[in-house]
């Protein structure tokens, strides 16, 4: 996501005639200045546009992709939501204040983080020290919080897919949707086109600079964290038919209360998800500056900077650069798939 500072905007529309305020809320962003912005949004618009609040924010698109899935549930449509003044007070305006102040540290933690991953580790290991153990004591909290998270929003989101059967869509809850899918390759046969001696020219012994993400010691899997939630998660994908090209063209099906909660709960749990991610990932910034240039922080975290030399490894580069027709015939097409996609609001 881009690392751009800009504003995130909140507007209302009021009606010319009778002065009535409208119900819904817009979250929206902009690297321009908001006056701009407001004046887009009105031009065809019957309703005057006006600028409840505005803040500049280190991440700008961090920020509105995190606000639009804290309030999921009170998602109408596109950047719209149904929100009243007291939440945007209250709730909504502190929530981007907080967001703000985190952001700003860990914009610079990734920064540095960033130079961090260019550069050779020194190869020591040293022991934590107190702050560093707290850090890593809340990064452990926020990660397990979002492997928890993802997993009853995965058995949300599988019970929404469960009722789409042989339909094209549930109105404004879910639809299927062709997905071209990009050439193969297939390198097995390609190899086997060429004679030994071809094969050579396509391989070559490299050294290269690698420097992987930190790695933490102490994440533990879904299903040590919670069996019983890890096996409902398989039991709910493994009930869902998996929708195919026959879909399309399949009608639409009527929205069901049933259909209306179960998207109401897959909209609610994506609120968890996020707020946990985002936890996760200021605590893994931080950390990442913490250990520097070691290679280890012993019972918290390493983190490997390394030249590695691999022998004969395959080359796709070079495999293109010697047999260039040879390659594209072995780049197979491959028929349509299908996607399922899920309302991220609920304009019902």
């Amino acid at each position: 996501m881009s690392a751009k500072e800009g504003w995130v905007y909140l507007l209302r529309e009021k009606d010319f005639l009778s002065g009535e305020i409208g119900r819904y809320l817009k979250i929206g962003l902009t690297e321009r200045d908001v006056d701009v912005r407001v004046k887009e949004h009105q031009t065809g618009n019957a309703r005057q546009v006006i600028s409840v609040y505005e803040k500049h924010v280190p991440l700008m698109s961090a920020m509105e992709n995190h606000l639009h899935h804290v309030y999921s549930s009170d998602r109408i449509y596109g950047e719209w939501f149904d929100l009243d003044d007291d939440r945007i007070e209250n709730d909504l305006i502190p929530t981007i204040e907080r967001l703000a102040i985190e952001q700003a540290e860990t914009k610079g933690h990734q920064a540095t983080a960033a130079e961090l991953k260019k550069k050779h580790d020194n190869g020591t290991v040293r022991n934590p020290t107190p702050a560093e153990t707290a850090l890593h004591e809340a990064y452990l909290a926020a990660k397990h919080a979002h492997t928890l998270a993802k997993a009853r929003h995965a058995i949300d989101d599988a019970k929404v897919r469960a009722l789409i059967g042989a339909s094209e869509r549930i109105q404004d809850v879910v639809l299927v949707k062709s997905k071209p899918q990009a050439k193969l390759f297939n390198k097995t046969t390609f190899l086997a086109d060429l004679s030994e001696a071809e094969r050579a020219m396509c391989h070559a012994t490299v050294t290269e600079f690698k420097a992987g993400s930190p790695k933490f010691v102490g994440v533990k899997t879904l299903k040590k964290l919670d069996a019983a939630l890890d096996a409902e998660k398989k039991a709910a994908e493994k009930a869902i038919a998996p929708p195919s090209l026959t879909n399309i063209g399949g009608g639409e099906a009527a929205r069901t209360t049933e259909a209306e909660r179960a998207h109401a709960a897959y909209l609610a749990s994506r609120k968890a998800v996020r707020e946990a991610e985002w936890d996760a990932e200021r605590h893994a910034a931080a950390l990442a500056v913490a250990i520097g240039e070691a290679r280890e922080i012993s019972g918290v975290m390493s983190w490997v900077r390394e030249d590695v030399t691999t022998e004969n490894k395959w080359s796709a580069d070079l495999a293109k650069q010697h047999f260039p027709e040879k390659y594209e015939a072995h780049r197979l097409e491959r028929p349509d798939t299908v996607e399922v996609k899920i309302a991220e609001g609920h304009a019902y």
